[in-house]
């Protein structure tokens, strides 16, 4: 472990702390999906060695890193589990089918 720095500042917050069901809701909300059961999950990297101050206080330790965030599709409701179609609903566009939006896209509007 290495010493802290006593002339760093301690990093100040930008924003409130989120829970997981939150940042699940903001990860369903900006991946855009509409349907199914997620929860936020952690990719963890580990990190196993010998740990210590001097070579003769070293003992076998691990470190932990959190490399990511993700969504984990969920079988059923839990504390922290959120539901995507009630978070973000599907609109009438994303309703239709992906061969009709791609036509209206294509076709010119029409002048009156």
């Amino acid at each position: 472990m290495q010493p802290t720095n006593p002339t760093t500042a301690a990093p100040t917050l930008a924003g409130p702390i989120l829970s997981l069901k939150e940042i699940a809701v903001l990860l369903v909300k900006h991946l855009d999906l509409h349907e199914g059961l997620y929860e936020a999950a952690f990719n963890l990297q580990i990190t196993i060695g010998r740990v210590g101050l001097t070579s003769e206080a070293q003992a076998p330790g691990a470190a932990f890193a959190i490399a990511g965030l993700s969504l984990a599709k969920a079988g059923a409701l839990g504390p922290n589990t959120v539901d995507a179609a009630e978070v973000n609903p599907a609109t009438a566009e994303v309703v239709r089918p992906a061969a009709e939006r791609k036509a209206a896209r294509k076709t010119p509007a029409k002048a009156a």
